[in-house]
């Protein structure tokens, strides 16, 4: 939507926001009902009690309106409001935690905590898709312009970034199953710690990467390839420079607050707290790469190699934490990552290199060169 709104082509932009809500509106619908099948089944019923499987539903509801929410957002990043966007989706968040917070006060049981939070969720992404579409009155919440047709072409492109954000997940939590799995329930209390400290460092990073995307999207766009790749390199360079500096600055000040924060139960291991960082440091190594693949609607290949590279690390982590303990499986978690990095950076290379498409409204047309 970014590059067709840069490029004016404005009524194209306005199909694809239609197709993407008639996906999003079906893919919600599809959950909602495997949601309530699924709270309805013996072993979620033998589980949880009444107010449990209450909150739960009402938790799933709130995710998967949230969904429809982000279509906001889309709409804020595709018209160059960005920073607005997210400072509001931001608000919407603490609004919904203002909520959990005055259903413990009033009530204390999990359903209301989670019904008072899902209120002001609602409240929040109403305001949230209002303000967005305010003065955007081409970009509203209809599907007249969607059509089967339409739709088609974005389950690929889709899938893709779901898969991406699969392997983000699989890269933090799978992690966690394997340290329990190798190393029993203390290890994972030591280990998550050390982990949290040096997600820092890619979360810094992603202060540059995740504003870029749709400048990005918009230089596309416009078939400005010079600007797209000036600000590619230089934000590559930037968002590795910034994961270095919060690394050092990481590593420097955790033994002073760590034993503040576990009250002295986890001790300061340096090797371990290296082993981490550095990892954080190549997986952001690869956030410009991959927000460069995704501007240009040609993130499929990455995320094909990203599903095979996620399977492949939880293997080695495995035998690296059998073999060296936390040591190795810190350790043992470069391998896959510094794999899927020079992916990235390769299919990000030759994207600049061929040249960069000029109409990227979700083609999914594979270049002939790889």
């Amino acid at each position: 939507m970014a590059a067709l709104v840069a490029g004016r082509r404005h009524s194209e932009a306005v199909i694809v926001f239609a197709n993407a809500k008639a996906l999003v509106y079906a893919s919600t619908l599809v959950l909602s009902v495997l949601s309530c099948v699924a709270l309805l089944t013996p072993i979620l019923s033998g589980w949880l009690n009444a107010d449990g499987r209450t909150a739960l539903l009402l938790l799933i509801v709130g995710v998967l309106a949230s969904q429809v929410g982000g279509l906001a957002e889309m709409i804020f990043r595709a018209t160059g409001r960005f920073a607005t966007g997210t400072s509001t989706a931001v608000s919407v968040r603490l609004l919904e935690f203002s909520g959990w917070a005055v259903g413990l006060w009033i009530d204390g049981s999990f359903t209301a905590v989670a019904g008072w939070g899902l209120a002001f969720r609602l409240i929040g992404l109403i305001g949230l898709m209002v303000f967005g579409s305010r003065s955007q009155n081409s970009f509203n919440y209809g599907l007249r312009a969607a059509s089967f047709a339409g739709i088609r072409p974005l389950l690929l492109p889709g899938a893709a970034i779901l898969v991406l954000d699969l392997y983000a997940i699989v890269s933090v939590q799978g992690v966690t199953l394997v340290a329990a799995a190798a190393l029993g329930p203390s290890a994972v209390a030591a280990f998550n710690i050390y982990r949290t400290i040096s997600r820092t460092a890619t979360q810094a990073t992603s202060v540059l990467s995740t504003p870029l995307e749709p400048e990005l999207a918009a230089a596309i766009g416009r078939s400005d390839t010079s600007r797209a790749r000036s600000a590619y390199q230089q934000g590559r360079k930037w968002t590795l420079l910034l994961s270095l500096i919060v690394a050092v600055i990481a590593f420097g000040a955790t033994p002073l607050f760590l034993p503040l924060w576990t009250h002295g139960q986890v001790q300061w291991d340096p090797l371990l707290a290296f082993a981490l960082l550095l990892w954080a440091v190549v997986v952001s190594a690869w956030y410009m790469p991959r927000a460069l693949l995704r501007a240009a609607n040609r993130h499929i290949g990455l995320a094909v190699w990203a599903l095979a590279t996620a399977a492949l690390g939880l293997v080695i982590e495995y035998l690296a934490a059998r073999l060296g303990g936390l040591h190795g499986l810190a350790f043992g978690l470069l391998p896959s990552e510094i794999l899927i990095m020079c992916i990235a950076v390769y299919f990000a290379s030759m994207e600049l290199r061929v040249g960069l498409p000029t109409s990227p409204a979700f083609r999914t047309t594979k270049r002939t060169d790889r």
